[in-house]
């Protein structure tokens, strides 16, 4: 496991970086300004985290230096990396006061970096998973299959949600209306630690119902495949579409930006057409993340409407060929986006 200062830089790494057989982490260096040379666009900046639970940082551009040990205080250099990585000024003093306090102690820096454990909650009242219900309702032959769940298995159905990976709940409870709703389950470790509850009344005006706890990353627990890139998103059904995450709000807390680094893949970041995906964009401008504005946003306000309308393949294919990673270009971006539905 990696200590707390190997984490904290490994989660302020450029989302754009590539790993080498060797260990080597390059991107292009965030030093040559600060040196006296131009801005490296050729990935030259290189960082390897040593068996011992030490850092190497070396650019081969402007030939700038910096390394850590367990055990041995942070250096000016480090420090200095550690800003140019955008590392806020106040969790660099933390860092540096716990390496002080720490001395020689070197487990103690083994310390993981906090990622809150969330606790385990009950399921919403009288619910079932939809793989069970099928069981259940053969068994209560005598009953029939209640409109309810009829409407919301169409429901979920016209979303295109794939119920063999993402297995959703019903309940029979008429509270909040929880019987006219898909549940969504959230997890953590494979334990229920929340769950949200979405109308399929559009005439609804509570749209979702939720019992969620606060810092937390919808589909987190499902990025354990192969790919290099990792989709962020606002709802829980964008995030399903594509295999995705979702942050379950049009902002990104700390906390959450945190757990999505941890992932070490490119995010990049799909707002809604709408209002709220501008502070979507300025969450990933703030963290250094990707945006992409697929060409679909004309008719589709958000992953899922795409999903539907367009299919899986052309949505995934359109979102990563609209990728944008530079800053300038993002802010660019975002203007003309937001000025048009404004406009509109």
């Amino acid at each position: 496991m990696e200590n707390l200062i190997q984490q904290t830089l490994l989660m302020h790494l450029p989302s754009r970086h590539k790993r080498s057989a060797s260990g080597w982490m390059s991107f292009n260096a965030v030093c040559c300004p600060h040196n006296g040379e131009s801005a490296d666009k050729y990935g030259r900046g290189g960082v390897m985290l040593t068996s011992d639970g030490g850092i190497n940082y070396h650019c081969f551009n402007c030939s700038f230096k910096a390394h850590w040990r367990p055990g041995i205080p942070l250096s000016r250099k480090f420090k200095n990396l550690l800003s140019w990585l955008y590392v806020p000024v106040q969790e660099i003093d933390k860092l540096r006061l716990e390496t002080l306090k720490l001395g020689n102690d070197v487990k103690a820096v083994t310390k993981a970096v906090v990622i809150p454990k969330f606790a385990t909650v009950e399921p919403p009242p009288e619910s079932r998973y939809f793989s069970e219900l099928g069981t259940w309702y053969r068994l209560m032959s005598e009953q029939l299959i209640p409109k309810d769940l009829t409407d919301i298995v169409n429901y979920v159905s016209e979303r295109h949600v794939n119920l063999k990976k993402y297995d959703l709940m019903h309940s029979t409870c008429t509270e909040f209306g929880l019987n006219r709703r898909v549940i969504v389950p959230f997890y953590q470790d494979k334990q229920l630690v929340g769950w949200t509850a979405r109308s399929v009344d559009s005439k609804n005006k509570l749209k979702y119902y939720s019992n969620q706890p606060q810092g937390y990353v919808f589909n987190l627990d499902k990025q354990d495949y192969d790919r290099k890139f990792v989709i962020v998103c606002e709802g829980p059904f964008d995030a399903m579409s594509v295999d995705g995450v979702a942050t379950l709000g049009n902002t990104i807390n700390d906390v959450q930006a945190r757990q999505i680094k941890m992932l070490q893949r490119q995010v990049i970041v799909v707002p809604d057409h709408d209002s709220s995906g501008e502070e979507q964009i300025n969450a990933a401008i703030q963290h250094n993340w990707a945006v992409s504005f697929p060409d679909w946003y004309e008719t589709c306000k958000d992953i899922n409407e795409a999903v539907i309308r367009y299919g899986t393949l052309f949505t995934l294919k359109n979102i990563l060929d609209r990728t944008v990673t530079n800053p300038v270009k993002i802010e660019l971006m975002k203007k003309k986006l937001f000025k048009n539905i404004k406009d509109n």
